[in-house]
């Protein structure tokens, strides 16, 4: 129980997802009548001070009422690895130009859709067709809109042209849109950045029952492994020595029915 109003599979719900997203996470200790609460603190939100590049001297929490200045020893720190500083890298800077392609390439596929789903072709008269009025040329258009598209009449019949006229067919398909394509080439390179096996995010190409058994297997030893040690260790280390009586007391995440 972290604290009144935070149940154990919130805190660490969020713990995992600051982690995944900022490579940092913060977990503010808060005494109490009943001994110590645990309340999360919003990376975004958190400044580390220090003059020394070995460890953080406090941690500055900026809010909607200002800010506050919290000691080192306050503040359990889950930190991933910078070369040059007391916080953590995140992994989405190395996906940095993988999601804004995939970003603009959502957009562009967006207004397609949206400006020439409905257009799937155009009518085009040849150069010797009698010249129309615009009263002609107008109700032919209107003509056209209230037979042919939408709720008309006509929709997904066989027009009749005149004048010589020859329908073009001028739609885009899923294919070459490469909708499906983008999105698994997406999702591939996001599971690889977070070392992820591409079946647990239902990416089923070449998956069969033993493969995929065994690849659940490595999401807790290769990839979940590394996250909880450093989680228990981090704990073990900033968590442990406040509390009253720790002669008896160990952490550990209880894997076995998973590994199983």
């Amino acid at each position: 129980r972290p604290n009144a109003y935070t149940t154990r599979f919130r805190m660490f719900s969020s713990l995992v997802h600051d982690l995944g997203i900022f490579d940092d996470a913060y977990w503010v200790k808060v005494k109490t009548a009943n001994g110590i609460s645990l309340m999360r603190l919003a990376p975004q939100n958190v400044t580390v001070h220090g003059d020394s590049m070995l460890v953080p001297d406090a941690y500055e929490v900026r809010g909607a009422k200002g800010k506050r200045v919290y000691p080192r020893d306050q503040v359990i720190h889950f930190r991933g690895y910078s070369p040059d500083s007391l916080t953590g890298s995140s992994p989405i800077e190395s996906l940095r130009q993988v999601l804004a392609e995939e970003f603009e390439a959502s957009r562009m596929r967006e207004q397609t859709l949206r400006n020439g789903a409905r257009t799937s072709g155009y009518l085009t008269r040849p150069v010797g067709a009698p010249e129309w009025s615009p009263a002609a040329r107008d109700r032919f258009r209107n003509g056209w809109q209230a037979q042919y598209t939408r709720n008309g009449a006509g929709a997904g019949g066989t027009p009749i042209l005149e004048d010589g006229m020859t329908f073009v067919n001028a739609s885009m398909t899923p294919q070459q849109l490469q909708y499906i394509e983008v999105r698994k080439l997406t999702r591939e390179e996001v599971a690889s950045a977070y070392f992820i096996p591409p079946p647990m995010v239902g990416l089923m190409d070449g998956a069969t029952f033993s493969n995929i058994t065994e690849q659940h297997k490595m999401l807790y030893q290769d990839t979940l492994g590394p996250w909880l040690s450093m989680i228990v260790e981090e704990l073990q280390l900033q968590l442990l020595p406040d509390l009253p009586d720790t002669q008896n007391v160990y952490l550990e995440f209880n894997l076995a029915e998973k590994l199983r």
